[in-house]
């Protein structure tokens, strides 16, 4: 897969390790066709050094975390994590090398930045834009020409442009919008297009501010009640208390006036706990004596900065500017003053410098300060204050919990831990102070979980705004987990005002659903008031050269663009969620309507708006434009009108621009559709365009033919091919989660954004290696619409081994039948052969899908099959868990299945019986008739069988060979046709514990193995040597009262730890040790592992120097990651087994390998007979030169020579008597 092209190869060789991997040199050929199963739905060789995969924990349906990782491309499917986010990246684009990502975040790696960030894409750094932007960026894009990234969303302004090449903000030529969120943003020819729900541009005659309203409506009081107050410079007396002056909103001057002490400067200060923005200060002068202050200076805290003030000259009425000497009128003269800030900073404290005085000393009588941000804190002594006699101010009201209040920087949050029950008990209620109705922008506020800690505990809330006195609730969810500081918008609005009968009021509860311990956390919301005015409706043209920063001021008619009228002609409120260009023409979606005109519509590079035949009758969030091909998505199910005419418009559809008509994309996903992402695909190496589709459905709907098909929130469609990926007979990668954004970098490459985990090949529980060892796909899926109903326990080979109800393969084995080779897998699946007939956990297929296997009747329960054996291609002998009948004769977790007939056949095994049966293995005794079968069962038949049992094929009996020993057998191997390696959990006569023993069939004898089983700490799992003995061997279990996995290696005489390496969470389900090509050989540290051969170890495994992998090669004490497979769930997968073609005991590989050292014996023999011809060559043909120069130096006569003798006259010259008669005289050989 090439979504980060060639091209992009040396831009991210420094941020990324991309050194190929150099595998073991395998010599595989004479085991035949290679592969591996397990339960898996992806699977991926490991190939690149910065390669690694990150399971999910949980499906994605529930994870509770919402972080993106940003993904590139080194190449043939493999993806790298570049960087990973703490909240959602919505949009990307690219400078140059520089990557600008936009979203809602708090941090990207360990950088603390705000929503928007850019990433070197040649070194991998993080570069924070001047601590980003305070709010949700929903767009972005770049402007290469000009080195400008423009930025939209919802924060101040709703449009922010950073200057690539200065570093640094710049300014908005048109002062950004009012009223609403900017979605989208596209550029057409010279022009740049905002798509949102804004009503007008800052600098427009027409765009009201909300300061023009009455000021005690717009602003809230600043609670000073909670500060702690300072003064340096204090009297003595009656007006010796600082705090007066807090809280005297009706009080008179005299009775809450303070005094400094006389005929000095003096400092009045007040810390806070909480940060504010403070947009005006009132400060009323003292009334005793005719003292008071006459200048001060406002600094503030933490920044300790002389901040600049307006206000206005009592006497003259004119606006006044002051910093730091600002006067204060007598109280004689003005009962109070309003100061407003200049700068509107976050502070959290501040000192009044009194500089000069009236009479004999300064002094106040009133110090508030208030904010036009109207808050509603969760902690309640930071909201406005209810003591100091005010009404209707915001507040909150939160049910019994057992709350803890956690302060950080310049904030603090409350927090409480909950389970059970108390996630409905528990909730928070804000009530903000609303004196002004209108369209308000409600956002909460979630503090960061690395401050507290509790990044692992954090989980899901519901919040619920009650905007108006109608019942009307709007009701959203989020999540806890975001490093640092975030705020989400959960309500864009009107909202009524406080009156007597309703005040509106936001309700934060923890999401019912969870289970376990629950941290919840509550902070603030915040209550936004918009303009309305303004003239635009949700589209605005830019054309830059209108526009000068300098006069921060139109030069022309702004409105008179078709696009903006476009916009006006729409109905109020119009919303633009999407923005897509194709040659000049552009397409425009989201909820909206006018006449003949529903949430779609084009504008032609002519100029003509196109009312896509009426439009979609519901909400179009994504647009996308590949080969001249458009997609839409979004809420809609159907067309607007004469939907009958066009069906299968279910969640998605096609739009042409040609014929202005929509047409269906097969019929559909069955759920909304939230983005459309442009991406690339390397499919046999061949790139493929490839639009991903994210929303809320579970699955592609039906369409002719072809079934429905499983996709849960995510799924591909190939606009070169014209059909989903899915149902197309392409080799396609495996992907699992979202993709929330993309961003083109040239060349048809990629980056992507989002929860995704990518792997080079999907696949059902197995995939074989071809020639070149690339992985390929088992010729068949699992149906993943198939339910399992299990009536008892699966007992498991260990306590890691996964039986998955969603697909595995335990087992393969291969026959032969007329030169034919078959494949035969077994496990826990369903599946289908070409004409729907569905088989269950065991499958009989080959090159061209399922020729045949166990249907859903054959079994009363059929569980699973665990293990699989091929007997003289006569017949496959299958065990695991299940029961069943044949011919009126029970049968239980053994079967056997005859080739000839191609069914089960008509004489099986008597049944196992015991608690919880299950075969766990099975094994063939070379050059008998005998099957030995492992597991977990007490008789077979007739006979008592602890455990092992053996199969006569030919007699159809059991025997016993247990003799004392037997238990849970979980490994089978045969050192030679005589000597059998029995592993697992089992006890010998004395009662006592083995997990390693051997049988020598030639002296019906066992060898419990001694020291070697005693010394070992838990069950074993499997078993692996390369000799004929198990005086060099290796084996891999489970520890003893817990599942951690251990792997140990025998080396003569003791026991040598190989497992060092292996994290918690690893468990191994099997070893192979597979033999080298000539020339290679590996610097093995265990004398278990010759140096011609190497160990691969599979299972699902965690290995400390690199992470998880779900196969490993082992040798010189070190580890290799081999490959890495993902369930359908995002999370982790496992290989259980390699399958080969031939089959090869560990002694033959080592002899073989060893052979490989020398030259065969018939090698030997052909080079000698070669050089003894050459040698006699040479030797004739120097006869015959000296013969022939003899000749010419001497002279050369022929022999006489008869030509056409008749028979006759040859007769007479020598007749056949006269020869016998000679041969008869020959001379004796005297001794």
């Amino acid at each position: 897969m090439r979504w980060f092209a060639l091209a992009l190869g040396f831009r991210v060789a420094a941020a990324l390790d991309l050194t190929p991997v150099t595998l073991p040199a395998l010599d595989l050929a004479s085991f035949g066709q290679v592969g591996l199963s397990g339960n898996f739905d992806g699977i991926s060789v490991y190939q690149v050094a910065g390669q690694r995969f990150k399971s999910s924990s949980s499906s994605y349906a529930s994870t509770q975390s919402d972080e993106d990782s940003l993904l590139i491309s080194s190449g043939s499917n493999v993806f790298l994590d570049l960087v990973q986010t703490d909240g959602i990246v919505s949009a990307m684009c690219s400078v140059g090398y520089d990557l600008y990502i936009a979203g809602n975040f708090t941090s990207v790696g360990s950088i603390k930045t705000k929503a928007v960030a850019k990433v070197n894409l040649d070194s991998g750094e993080v570069t924070s834009l001047d601590d980003g932007l305070s709010g949700a960026v929903n767009a972005v894009f770049c402007d290469p020409d000009h080195e400008l990234v423009y930025f939209g969303g919802l924060f101040n302004n709703s449009v922010a442009i950073w200057n690539a090449s200065l570093e640094q903000w710049a300014d908005i030529p048109f002062s950004g919008f009012t009223g609403g969120p900017v979605n989208a943003i596209v550029a057409l020819n010279n022009t740049i297009i905002f798509g949102g729900k804004f009503s007008g541009i800052g600098n427009s005659s027409t765009t009201s501010s909300s300061s023009e309203s009455n000021t005690e409506d717009v602003l809230q009081v600043v609670n000073m009640h909670s500060c702690n107050v300072t003064v340096r410079g204090n009297s003595e007396g009656a007006y010796d208390s600082p705090r007066s002056v807090i809280c005297a909103y009706n009080t008179t001057a005299a009775e809450s006036t303070w005094l400094a002490a006389d005929n000095s400067e003096a400092v009045w200060a007040a810390d806070f706990a909480y940060e504010f923005n403070p947009t005006v200060l009132r400060l009323r002068n003292a009334d005793v004596d005719g003292r008071g202050t006459k200048l001060f200076r406002f600094v503030s805290s933490p920044q300790n900065g002389i901040l600049n003030l307006t206000y206005t000259d009592p006497e003259t009425g004119a606006k006044q500017h002051c910093d730091a000497w600002c006067p204060l009128a007598n109280y004689s003269t003005s009962e109070y003053t309003d100061f407003e800030f200049v700068d509107v900073i976050g502070i959290t404290g501040f000192s009044l410098y009194l500089l000069d005085y009236y009479g004999d000393g300064a002094g106040l009588s009133q110090v508030e300060l208030y904010q036009r941000r109207i808050m509603a804190y969760a902690i309640n002594a930071y909201n406005e204050p209810t003591s100091c006699g005010l009404s209707e101010l915001s507040t909150s009201a939160f049910t019994s919990s057992n709350w803890t209040t956690v302060s950080y920087d310049s904030s603090a949050y409350l927090t409480t831990v909950l389970s059970g029950n108390e996630l409905t008990d528990t909730k928070v209620k804000f009530y903000p102070d609303i004196h002004l109705a209108g369209n308000y922008t409600v956002m909460v506020y979630t503090p960061g979980c690395i401050e507290d800690g509790s990044c692992s505990s954090r989980g899901i809330v519901n919040v619920t705004t009650y905007p108006k006195d109608n019942g009307y609730s709007k009701n959203a969810v989020l999540y806890q987990t975001n490093s640092f500081e975030k705020y989400d918008v959960i309500y864009q609005g009107y909202l009524d005002a406080i009156s007597e009968s309703f005040r509106p009021f936001v309700v934060l509860e923890p999401l019912a659903s969870q289970t376990g311990s629950i941290i919840f956390v509550a902070e603030k919301v915040e209550f936004v008031l918009v303009s309305t005015a303004g003239g635009l409706n949700g589209l605005f043209e830019y054309d830059p050269s209108n526009y000068t920063s300098a006069s921060n001021s139109s030069s022309t008619e702004i409105y008179s663009t078709i696009i903006n009228e476009a916009g006006e002609n729409l109905d109020d409120d119009a919303e633009v969620l999407a923005l897509a260009v194709m040659d000049s023409n552009l397409l425009i979606g989201g909820n909206f309507s006018s006449h003949e005109i529903n949430n779609f519509m084009a504008v032609t590079a002519e100029g003509d708006v196109l009312k896509a035949n009426g439009g979609l009758n519901d909400i179009v969030a994504s647009i996308a434009v590949v080969n001249d091909i458009i997609v839409v998505g979004g809420e809609f199910q159907a067309a607007k009108y004469n939907s009958s005419d066009t069906e299968g418009l279910s969640y998605i559809a096609r739009y042409s621009l040609e014929n202005d008509s929509w047409t269906a994309l097969d019929n559909g996903v069955n759920g909304p559709v939230s983005n459309i992402i442009e991406m690339a695909l390397n499919i046999s190496d061949k790139a493929y365009e490839a639009l991903a589709i994210n929303g809320k459905f579970s699955k592609v709907l039906e369409y002719d033919s072809e079934d429905a098909f499983i996709a849960k929130g995510f799924a591909l469609w190939l606009p070169d091919v014209q059909e989903w990926a899915s149902r197309s007979d392409l080799s396609l990668p495996y992907m699992k989660g979202f993709i929330s954004s993309s961003a083109s970098t040239g060349n048809n490459s990629f980056v992507l954004a989002g929860e995704l985990k990518i792997l080079s090949l999907e696949t059902s529980g197995g995939a074989v290696f071809d020639s070149q060892f690339q992985l390929e796909p088992m010729p068949f899926s699992f149906d993943s619409n198939s339910t399992y109903s299990s009536t008892y326990e699966v007992i498991k080979r260990d306590k890691n081994l996964d039986v998955a109800p969603e697909g595995a393969i335990h087992a393969v084995t291969y026959y032969t039948r007329d030169t034919k080779s078959f494949s035969v897998a077994g496990g826990t699946f369903s599946s289908a052969d070409i004409d729907n007939n569905e088989f269950r956990n065991f499958i009989i297929y080959d090159d061209n899908g399922i020729q045949r296997g166990l249907s859903k009747s054959d079994f009363n329960e059929n569980e699973s099959v665990l293990a699989i054996c091929n007997y003289n291609n006569d017949s496959l002998v299958f065990g695991g868990q299940f029961i069943g009948q044949v011919n009126g004769n029970e049968i239980s977790s053994v079967a056997i299945w005859d080739l000839d007939m191609q069914s089960l056949a008509n004489t099986q095994p008597q049944a196992l019986l015991g608690e919880s049966v299950q075969v766990n293995s099975l094994v063939v005794r070379p050059g008998t008739s005998s099957v030995v079968v492992g597991g977990s069962f007490s008789q077979a038949g007739n006979v008592s069988c602890n455990g092992l049992c053996i199969y006569d094929m030919r007699n159809d009996t059991w025997s016993s060979i247990t003799r004392g020993v037997g238990g849970n057998v979980t490994s089978l191997t045969f050192l030679d046709s005589n000597r059998l390696v029995v592993a697992g959990n089992m006890t010998t006569g004395a009662a006592a514990k083995s997990y390693l023993a051997q049988y020598d069939f030639s002296t019906f004898s066992w060898n419990v193995l001694g020291q070697m089983s005693a010394e070992l700490p838990g069950p074993v799992n499997a078993f692996a040597t390369a000799t004929d003995s198990t005086s060099n061997a290796i084996v891999a279990g489970t520890l003893e009262g817990n599942s951690s996995s251990y792997l140990w290696a025998y080396e003569g005489d003791s026991w040598s730890d190989l497992g060092q390496d292996l994290k918690p969470g690893t468990a191994i389900h099997n070893m192979k040790l597979l033999p080298l090509k000539k020339g290679s050989t590996s610097s093995s540290s265990s004398s278990a592992i010759p140096h011609t051969m190497v160990l691969l170890v599979m299972g699902s495994l965690v290995l400390s120097d690199f992470g998880e992998a779900s196969a490993a090669f082992y040798a010189g004490g070190k580890w290799l990651p081999f490959v890495f497979s993902s369930k359908g769930d995002g999370s982790a997968g496992a290989v259980y087994t390699m399958f080969t073609q031939i089959q090869s005991s560990p002694a033959e590989l080592e002899a073989a390998a060893e052979k490989a050292k020398h030259l065969k014996s018939g090698y030997v023999v052909l080079i000698s007979l070669a050089i003894a011809v050459a040698i006699m060559c040479v030797i004739i043909s120097t006869v015959y030169m000296v013969s022939y120069l003899r000749r010419k130096s001497e002279g050369y006569e022929p022999f006489p020579t008869v030509y056409d003798t008749p028979e006759e006259l040859m007769t007479q010259s020598l007749s056949p008597a006269a020869l016998f008669s000679e041969l008869n005289n020959r001379p004796r050989r005297t001794s």
